[in-house]
């Protein structure tokens, strides 16, 4: 009302239509990359090739349907960037299912800021994940980092945890 253009954006899940009256506010919802734009990312990543053509060959073969678009995972850009990343990574014994991906992704992230995957501050930021899941809600909070801590019982994990979050 005051003049100002604003772009806002969120996921569908996070979309509040009440606080965006649609006599101010236009909605625009983004469709999944086509096939040809996962190929133009592919080659700008990985470059035109050989190893691009593996990962072309990967996708359509192994790379999990998204439950709601039915149409590949990788049609989102975060995940085909998790999928080139790890591929940059392996090359072969790529994941082939949704949960597959989110583990091998978790781990490399948990890895790259000293996360042991069998480390008990690890096992509690699963569990904090867990809760939220439980909870059905995409925004990790603090509430579910104490649920996780209290039922996963290491109090010193929590503070080792809270210490990597502020790092």
């Amino acid at each position: 009302p005051q003049g100002f253009v604003m772009i806002v954006t969120s996921r569908p899940a996070g979309l509040h239509e009440a606080l965006f009256s649609p006599s101010l506010f236009h909605r625009l919802q983004l469709c999944p990359l086509t096939e040809s734009q996962q190929k133009e990312v592919n080659e700008r990543r990985v470059g035109a090739g050989d190893a691009c053509e593996a990962l072309m060959r990967y996708e359509p073969e192994r790379v999990p349907l998204d439950t709601q678009t039915h149409a590949r995972v990788t049609g989102n850009p975060l995940m085909l960037s998790m999928v080139i990343s790890i591929f940059e990574v392996r090359q072969t014994d790529m994941p082939s299912t949704k949960e597959e991906l989110y583990a091998v992704a978790t781990q490399a992230m948990c890895e790259r800021c000293g996360l042991q995957p069998s480390g008990t501050v690890y096992q509690l930021l699963q569990a904090t994940f867990f809760e939220a899941q439980m909870a059905q809600q995409r925004v990790i909070t603090a509430a579910h980092l104490e649920a996780a801590a209290a039922r996963h019982g290491d109090r010193l994990a929590l503070l080792r945890l809270r210490e990597r979050m502020a790092a």
